[in-house]
């Protein structure tokens, strides 16, 4: 490293660590008020039923828990160090996240389609890969039109895996894919909490294929469908 670069470079490095302690610790300290609202409006309810403000306190408090469980999980990956590879299920971890989702899936009518490779292993961490695979179905159930569909790809070869995710959706939005993995950016433009979600999934899932030293794209498709491709 030249003389006149390595104070820039520390510098950039004493900042990037107190960022992600600044995230972490705001994290931390968020979760007690916001479980203390949770529990507040409950016992409210309680006494007075559920109002139209009760209700919009809960969702918000929602949105709130799920910001503050995402940049924790942002803060962990940003730190990797708790990353614990072993020998994984790969097919069953999916076909589990599958049938967690079977309801929502159902309940907006949506036609699932699947072509899952059986037995496949590898070695990585669980916990994220659980997490991954999560959030992409998650993704898909969320923009798919009621009585859309989704399709599902699995296969894999020699310690590796392809996971593909496709669903319709009645717009494909108006940025280039890479901008989905942004933190924050929610292709609904709305930007309503009302779901709980908080436009940060995306970028959760771009950290963990990184982590897994794999690679993950988004690509737009012809009847407005959009495809998601994990590789690990």
């Amino acid at each position: 490293t030249y003389p006149e670069i390595r104070p820039l470079l520390e510098n950039f490095e004493r900042h990037e660590k107190m960022r992600k302690e600044f995230s972490a610790n705001v994290s931390h300290e968020l979760k007690t008020p916001i479980a203390a609202i949770q529990t507040n409006v409950e016992a409210l309810e309680l006494f007075t039923g559920q109002t139209k403000w009760s209700s919009n306190i809960k969702k918000q408090s929602l949105h709130l828990t799920e910001l503050v469980h995402s940049l924790l999980t942002l803060a962990r990956m940003d730190e990797n160090t708790f990353l614990v590879i072993a020998e994984i299920p790969v097919s069953e971890i999916l076909q589990d996240q599958l049938d967690a989702f079977q309801t929502a899936i159902e309940g907006k009518g949506i036609s699932l389609y699947c072509e899952l490779d059986k037995d496949i292993w590898v070695r990585a961490d669980k916990g994220q890969i659980e997490n991954l695979i999560s959030i992409l179905i998650d993704n898909a159930v969320s923009y798919t039109e009621p009585s859309g569909s989704i399709w599902v790809r699995l296969d894999g070869k020699k310690q590796h895996f392809s996971l593909q995710i496709e669903n319709t959706c009645e717009e494909l939005p108006d940025v280039p894919p890479e901008k989905l993995f942004e933190r924050f950016y929610r292709a609904d433009k709305s930007h309503k909490h009302s779901d709980g979600k908080c436009g940060i999934g995306l970028s959760i899932a771009d950290a963990i294929v990184a982590s897994q030293k794999g690679s993950i794209e988004a690509k737009y498709l012809p009847d407005h469908r959009i495809r998601f491709t994990v590789k690990i």
